[in-house]
């Protein structure tokens, strides 16, 4: 499947782009991407050659990720999950958020009924 991909991206993208895309730490998201939308009834390297052809990828931190969000959208596929320390983040923020917040009680404490009371108490 991964090989399929992986020519999908040859076959869409100039040579130099493909190299980056395919070296790059996020390729194995696009390439899980691609083969999502394959399975959705898409033609890769089709979305490839449309994401690519859109805006230039040259500036991009990482072309991959530009890739596999334009291909996500082009496809109209779900968002991904969460990864790492974003995943860890929501989870924190959904338990708090489903959790009742816990309140302590407080006994009051009663105040002096006069100055004159407070003076004598010292």
């Amino acid at each position: 499947m991964r090989d399929r991909q992986e020519e999908a991206v040859r076959r869409a993208l100039p040579v130099d782009q493909a190299a980056l895309v395919l070296a790059g730490e996020d390729w194995a998201v696009l390439a899980a991407t691609l083969a999502e939308a394959e399975q959705a009834g898409h033609d890769p390297t089709a979305l490839l050659a449309d994401a690519a052809g859109r805006r230039e990828l040259a500036s991009a931190d990482s072309p991959a990720a530009v890739l596999t969000w334009r291909v996500r959208r082009d496809a109209r596929l779900p968002a991904p999950a969460p990864r790492g320390r974003t995943a860890a983040a929501a989870s924190r923020t959904t338990s708090r958020a489903t959790t009742p917040p816990t309140t302590a009680a407080v006994p009051a404490s009663p105040g002096p009924s006069s100055p004159d009371t407070a003076r004598r108490g010292r």
